[in-house]
């Protein structure tokens, strides 16, 4: 049912069928998330992440830069 509504709209979904993958979720996309992003997608790579984040689905910007 969602997938079909998605269909009818301009997003899309990504469905990650390796269990390696993984997704950001980014409210905040200033400069200064820029600049931060390599250091964040490092330390995600590395599981090494805020034990504040744990739980919340988007990314929590204070918490990372």
């Amino acid at each position: 049912m969602v997938s079909k509504k998605l269909e009818e709209t301009s997003y899309f979904r990504g469905t990650l069928m390796n269990p390696k993958a993984w997704t950001l979720h980014p409210i905040d996309r200033s400069p200064a998330f820029i600049k931060a992003l390599p250091k964040i997608i490092e330390k995600i790579e590395a599981g090494d992440y805020p034990s504040q984040q744990a739980g919340y689905y988007d990314l929590i910007s204070n918490l990372w830069f």
